[in-house]
């Protein structure tokens, strides 16, 4: 048989075995994608110092990773279903240690930013999406499993990263602890490469649609040449336009947005949910300082954040490998716990109440997070997973920037951080509202 993923054995995911070993690759790029853009807080200072700039420019340039990483998800996803999440893995780990070995060189700030904001933000994007794709092609039944092991990552990471940025800084400087991390960043291709492929036999139903390329890199590439598909190229410029949309849309699923209700529903959730989570995280410490709360009891609230966000993510790979509770179900009351939180923030202005909400919502968020995939995965299928996860990057990564931008402007215009919270609480509690108006469905 020739062509594509005919010359390969077709197997159902194996849920073990090298599966495992992805598991370990896709959380270490789970861990430094999400590591690296909560440490460049520690870098304003020293860099706006260095470059003799204003904070404005540099806070713009070390957002811009985080940004990126979510923004770029429907481009990830094409990159994964064209290319296969190996290659994506491995491209976005040049890309990050490129873009820190810039960083670590520059003495200007359109390099500062290509070094340290964009060539990471994008390596970092396509190294998150390319994890999640490649686990849901191993993994069936163990998926929530396989799944919340590497959405780990990210709140370890959260424990961990900050710790070990401030050491490297005060031991060697702002410029050798980026280089380090630049070398921390490599591991990210060691990860990609750990992403073998593997070929289902789903994948041979598929072939029609050409739904999931994994395994084809060019056959599909190739352009039509029968004298009759010539004939058909040189027609009028809207035929063209028409076909090159039709192309455009099929690689981006935009069908998704019409044809089915609950990603629609889903992707709206996660917009909300971004804005509130990205919104509350910016924020809370300054809250925290507004108070005249001490700084050093301040930034136990982020760490204690990170521990209900681990007990969250282990909790829902209990609930729902056993069953106590389904996919939508657990993502329903993870929305109310958030909502519950956010709203009695505002209410009891102290360190002990707020670190008690802290918990509270990290736990929320935990269980959250890693059901984006899963989610997709029961509602869109898996041979659009990778393209759908990317549109939910997308939502969450505009929620984000419309969350931190919009505390922002009704801090100043308030005075005060009370306010913009309560507006935080109430997007946080229309998310969950939204969630009891769900759409006929079938799982899938």
């Amino acid at each position: 048989m020739s062509g594509g993923s005919r010359q390969h054995k077709h197997i159902a995911p194996p849920d073990g075995g090298w599966g495992w070993a992805v598991v370990a690759g896709s959380f270490l790029c789970m861990f430094i994608s999400f590591g690296y853009p909560r440490n460049l807080g520690l870098f304003i200072t020293p860099v706006v110092d260095d470059f003799e700039s204003s904070t404005g420019p540099i806070g713009f340039i070390v957002s811009m990773p985080i940004t990126l990483l979510l923004t770029t998800g429907p481009l990830s996803g094409v990159l994964c279903k064209k290319f296969g999440s190996r290659f994506t893995g491995i491209l976005g780990g040049i890309l990050v240690s490129t873009g820190l070995a810039i960083g670590y060189a520059t003495t200007n700030l359109f390099y500062l930013a290509l070094g340290i904001g964009v060539l990471p933000g994008l390596g970092l994007g396509l190294a998150y999406t390319a994890s999640v794709v490649i686990v849901s092609r191993y993994f069936e039944k163990m998926f929530v499993v396989a799944n919340g092991i590497i959405f780990l990552g990210g709140p370890i990471s959260f424990l961990v990263c900050p710790f070990i940025g401030e050491t490297l800084m005060e031991l060697y400087g702002w410029r050798c602890t980026l280089l380090l991390w630049c070398a921390m960043s490599l591991h990210i291709i060691v990860g990609g490469v750990l992403m073998r492929p593997v070929y289902l036999l789903r994948d041979l139903d598929n072939t029609d649609d050409n739904t999931d390329n994994e395994y084809e890199l060019l056959d599909n590439l190739q352009e039509p040449t029968s004298e009759h598909q010539l004939t058909n190229n040189t027609g009028p410029s809207g035929n063209a336009c028409t076909r090159v949309w039709k192309r455009i849309a099929s690689q981006l699923e935009l069908q998704l947005f019409t044809q089915n209700a609950m990603f629609v529903l889903i992707t709206v959730v996660i917009f909300l949910n971004g804005f509130a989570y990205e919104s509350w995280l910016i924020y809370v410490i300054p809250q925290a300082q507004e108070l005249n709360i001490p700084d050093e009891m301040s930034a136990i609230i982020l760490t204690t954040t990170g521990i209900g966000s681990v007990v969250g993510r282990l909790g829902q790979i209990g609930i729902l490998h056993f069953n106590i509770l389904s996919t939508y179900n657990l993502w329903v009351l993870a929305n109310v716990l958030a909502a519950l939180a956010l709203i009695t923030d505002p209410l009891f202005q102290n360190i002990y109440s707020i670190i008690v909400f802290s918990v509270v919502y990290g736990v929320a968020t935990g269980i959250k997070m890693p059901l984006a995939p899963v989610l997709v995965r029961d509602y869109v299928g898996i041979e659009k997973i990778h393209v759908a996860f990317g549109w939910l990057n997308l939502s969450r990564g505009i929620g984000a920037l419309c969350g931190g931008t919009s505390m922002g402007i009704l801090h100043t215009y308030y005075g005060s951080y009370r306010q913009p919270f309560v507006i935080v609480a109430a997007v946080q509690s229309l998310a969950a509202i939204i969630l009891a108006f769900k759409p006929r469905s079938r799982e899938s």
